[in-house]
């Protein structure tokens, strides 16, 4: 663990606790940490000579003498971990602590890291090659073999299907110390994959055990967002931060527009997706068929519909729709930014896109028609007899703190910025934890 997290311990240790080697490390650091020297009772040391002096009224025992002790913790830092910590393993003792901070040679020399590497796009809002020379980077820092494998991306015309189980599907046996940043791939909970893609939000990528959207864990664990509730406070400040950042500086994952369009007093808004994107397998309808349904439904009811068509579709089959809907003044064409349409908004409907993520960071009402990392927060229907009975979806108080809980949890634990240093911290960990469980606490399994 981070020396930080480590003294953290320490100080809340209660019983005997001790430092092993009386290196320069331990000397440097007890001379500049007088609440972690007052907490340590002893130092172990091999050399015999040392054993029963005094170093910062510490005394100097061998490792037998001090496991004796009862209810020992146990530190260990410097460039020989890796032994340490197999010693105390054949010993049967488990109850240590390992600062990575202040050693090296704790990777084990096997570690091979795996990385889908996305080359740099023309799309100036695509980020996720900075994610790749990160990962690269650290590696390189930490003399850690890194195998760069180019992306394979699908071909234009493929279905969904096919994509999904020839490109996406990624559940292997990976060799021991293998370690595999998978982008935008599915499949079984692995702890030797990371698997990641862009987020819902602008410059930042979303990561989980089981995938995006509707194959994220958050589906199939709803409740495991709100299993820690954390201050109103805490999560209302959080909550405006995301507001100032992506609302009011009209930032969103697509160039975004501002224009004096005219909105109706109340209106359902619809931002469509690209019908061919693989999150359509987690729909519960037809794209066609569900858009066609909701333009008979609220046209009987005179509800006014916005919509927006996705920058990125190409689908000649919808763009006919749409303007014969808008011709028969069925439908309003909107093209401007995603906020503007968002922030006037009464109620918004996705199948499971992120302007649905988004719409949440305006408070607003989404009804989702498909599973995904999000669906918790939302209504979701699944049966349009339920729409056709009430079109609308209103936000109770509590509804909108648990939005709140929700953006708190996911942005902090789901996703991260594109940036160094704060994918450096996550890749870290996710490291980290590997080895944890498979090298310095694989004997008590």
């Amino acid at each position: 663990m981070s020396y930080k997290l480590l003294v953290q311990n320490v100080l809340n240790h209660k019983s005997t606790l001790a430092i092993w080697g009386l290196s320069a490390t331990t000397k440097k650091i007890l001379q500049e940490n007088s609440s972690l020297c007052t907490r340590v009772d002893f130092i172990i040391e091999s050399d015999s000579s040392l054993h029963n002096q005094l170093f910062k009224n510490k005394k100097i025992l061998s490792l037998e003498e001090c496991l004796a002790q009862e209810n020992l913790l146990l530190i260990l830092w410097g460039n020989h971990v890796q032994s340490m910590a197999l010693t105390l393993q054949n010993k049967g003792f488990k109850n240590f602590l390992i600062d990575y901070e202040h050693s090296k040679n704790y990777f084990p020399q096997t570690l091979v890291v795996k990385l889908d590497y996305l080359k740099q796009t023309k799309d100036p809002h695509n980020f996720n090659y900075k994610f790749c020379d990160t990962v690269i980077e650290y590696c390189t820092k930490n003399s850690i073999e890194c195998h760069i494998k180019p992306y394979a991306w699908w071909q234009k015309g493929e279905t969904k299907e096919n994509i999904f189980d020839h490109y996406l599907l990624y559940s292997p046996e990976l060799p021991k110390d293998t370690l595999h940043f998978s982008y935008h791939s599915v499949g079984k909970s692995n702890p030797q994959i990371f698997r990641w893609k862009e987020s819902h939000l602008y410059n930042t990528i979303t990561f989980d055990t089981n995938g995006y959207s509707g194959w994220s864990s958050l589906t199939k664990n709803p409740e495991l967002v709100f299993s820690k509730v954390q201050s109103k406070y805490l999560v209302q400040n959080h909550f405006e931060k995301l507001q100032n950042k992506y609302v009011h500086k009209n930032l969103s994952k697509y160039q975004q527009t501002h224009s004096d369009f005219q909105f109706p007093e109340q209106f359902i808004f619809f931002p469509l997706q690209t019908f061919d994107d693989t999150v359509m397998l987690h729909s519960y309808f037809s794209p066609f068929d569900l858009l066609q349904d909701i333009v008979t439904i609220l046209n009987k009811k005179n509800i006014p519909l916005v919509i927006k068509r996705h920058p990125r579709c190409q689908n000649e089959k919808l763009q006919k729709l749409l303007l014969k809907y808008e011709n028969q003044k069925k439908i309003i064409l909107f093209s401007g930014s995603i906020h503007d349409a968002l922030a006037k908004a009464s109620t918004v409907y996705v199948i499971n896109s992120g302007v649905g993520f988004e719409a949440l960071i305006h408070l607003k009402p989404v009804i989702t028609f498909g599973k995904s990392d999000y669906m918790q927060v939302t209504k979701n229907i699944k049966n349009l007899a339920e729409l056709n009975t009430n079109p609308w979806h209103e936000l109770s108080q509590e509804h909108e703190e648990k939005i709140k809980q929700f953006l708190y949890y996911y942005t902090n634990e789901k996703s991260i910025e594109i940036g160094k240093v704060k994918i450096k911290k996550k890749v870290h960990s996710f490291v980290i934890d590997y080895i944890n469980k498979e090298h310095y606490a694989s004997s008590f399994k």
